[in-house]
């Protein structure tokens, strides 16, 4: 046993000497010099074998070397030498002017120089900061912006400032190319472009200076909205509130980039949306793999939000190694810092689809007389997880219990082609419903009950015919009996008391709808008056007085009552 682990602990210390051994430092001459820095950033040392000061930087450049290597793979930054010695006419050209010079280039262009101490931790740290810089497509240096002073992400991001553009016609056209947008006139629906940023255009025009531009483009009257996309137009004929506008775009715009995060973003991120995914690139990043996540998230159009990052920051914090084995898409939810579900790239067509369509969906939710009919009286007829919670502190401590197994399902939970969602009610609020439809009594709660609204059958008892408690245990337990079939369901109330609940929650959706369209909402209500009177008028017409107050049917003839 000794003589093993003696042999196991001389082959570690074998593969660690020989991975250092094997890590050689990279040469650029004449010949490939300008093939190599024309893609990537490059910190190229410069330097001079009978240079003294060369000699004593070369341990630490050795050093930054091989802790640095990950960031070739994941952020595109590549560390390389230059032996003056042997290429003098390529350190002429590069004007070196002493030993050792390190020139940091990008992308083909030379961007800087570091000139402050050499030091292993200052160097390495700056290394770092550039690293990290060119990974989010941010400026390395004084020379590395376009003529307008713009850096390289913000050329082709839709709508990276969150704000509304005031174009003329050759804005227009080119916000055209740049993703979907939507045109309009004053007022801004300046909260409209901060919720779509980085996904959508929002322009304005003003066709008071661009005539012509508004009557090519259909405009007849002001405000027009239109949403431009894949060379079609459709116009936004409804209410103009944020909801609805909102609404429109989600349901419409089919095709949405990919918005660039870094870390410093996620945090607002995870605040902002329930739902999203991160797909996770690296510089070598193949554009195959690319287009084929873009063909997976396609579907989700503007209702899930995908982003995409190379941050060696996010990569830290999620901690996931660096460099990366593989590209992978995470999905995120419930607000949660930390990702639900992962596949790793490339991926067969189906089961990335398959992940996508599995994670775009929120599986937790408060029960509302809003989403009332979402859950129970929706055509796609899912499987109800309902834990019956309590007030106050102790409910929100049976809240978050729920949203833990709502994580936990959507994490590692059996696959299911019936939807599974977890729900919360407040007991005091729903008590009449919670006793006439599923049998939960107040000394059961907190309690669970699991109900398939598509065979109108709930289970609130484990196989050992104990009522389920509001564990993960007992949900999951409960949800595994189902899928096995050896629990025994009872039927959910009748038909008209579970229509009942849905019919006194329509006056939510009425007032709603009301709000949305005051306009349409006085004439509904006019015409019922109307209607109203004229069945009343009809109903007494048909009756006339008698001589002698009594009531006469229609032929004349006295009635009996």
């Amino acid at each position: 046993m000794l003589w093993r682990r003696l042999a196991a602990l001389a082959l570690i210390a074998t593969g660690a000497f020989a991975e250092e051994e094997a890590t050689e430092l990279r040469q650029l001459n004449e010949d490939n010099f300008k093939a190599s820095i024309a893609h990537g950033a490059w910190l190229v040392e410069h330097f001079s074998p009978r240079c003294w000061h060369c000699k004593a930087f070369a341990p630490t450049w050795k050093d930054l070397a091989i802790k640095n290597a990950y960031h070739e793979q994941l952020s595109g930054f590549h560390m390389a030498q230059v032996n003056c010695l042997a290429q003098g006419d390529l350190c002429d050209s590069n004007n070196v002017r002493g030993y050792p010079s390190l020139m940091l280039y990008a992308d083909g262009k030379e961007v800087g120089e570091y000139k402050d101490d050499r030091a292993y931790p200052l160097l390495d740290a700056w290394i770092e900061s550039k690293a990290l810089a060119y990974s989010r497509g941010e400026s390395l240096g004084a020379n590395d912006t376009d003529s307008e002073g713009r850096q390289p992400d913000q050329l082709n991001r839709p709508n990276h400032e969150g704000k509304v553009v005031e174009v003329d016609e050759a804005g227009l056209e080119a916000l055209k190319t740049n993703g979907p947008v939507c045109k309009k006139l004053r007022p801004i629906y300046e909260k409209l472009a901060a919720t779509y940023k980085g996904a959508l255009n929002v322009a304005a025009v003003n066709c008071d200076d661009h005539p012509i531009l508004c009557k090519r483009n259909g405009v007849q009257g002001y405000p027009t909205i239109k949403l431009f996309q894949h060379g079609e137009v459709k116009v936004f004929e409804k209410h103009r509130t944020l909801p609805l506008m909102t609404s429109f775009l989600d349901e419409e715009v089919k095709s949405v980039p990919m918005k660039k995060m870094t870390n410093e973003d996620f945090e607002g991120i995870i605040a902002d949306d329930d739902l999203f995914f991160v797909y996770l690139t690296s510089y070598s990043t193949s554009l195959e793999e690319v287009e084929q996540v873009e063909r997976a998230v396609k579907s989700l159009g503007l209702k899930v939000p995908v982003y995409k990052t190379n941050d060696p920051l996010f990569y830290k914090n999620q901690s996931i190694a660096m460099p990366p084995p593989t590209s992978s898409l995470l999905a995120f939810a419930s607000h949660e810092p930390h990702h639900v579900g992962a596949v790793a790239l490339p991926a067969k067509d189906e089961d990335l689809e398959h992940f996508v369509h599995r994670n775009s969906y929120p599986n937790y939710f408060d029960l509302s007389g809003d989403n009332y009919n979402t859950f129970f009286l929706s055509e796609n007829h899912p499987l109800v997880v309902l834990g019956a919670v309590r007030d106050g502190a102790e409910g929100e401590k049976d809240r978050v219990e729920m949203v833990k197994m709502a994580r936990a399902w959507k994490k590692g939970g059996r696959h299911s082609e019936q939807r599974i969602i977890f729900v919360s009610a407040i007991a005091s609020s729903w008590q009449k419903w919670l006793r006439k439809m599923v049998g939960v009594q107040p000394a059961d709660i907190p309690t669970i009950v699991a109900i398939d609204t598509k065979g109108r059958k709930f289970y609130d008892r484990k196989i050992e015919d104990i009522r389920v408690r509001l564990t993960g245990a007992d949900a999951f337990s409960i949800l595994e009996g189902i899928h096995k079939g050896y629990l025994k369901s009872q039927d959910v109330g009748s038909a008209l008391e579970w229509g009942s609940r849905s019919g006194t929650l329509m006056l939510f959706e009425a007032g709603q709808w009301s709000a949305a369209h005051p306009f349409l909402a006085t004439l509904s209500a006019l015409a019922v008056v109307v209607a109203l009177v004229l069945g009343l008028a009809r109903c007494l017409g048909g009756r006339a007085r008698g001589a002698r107050g009594t009531y006469v049917n229609e032929k004349g003839g006295q009635r009996l009552d």
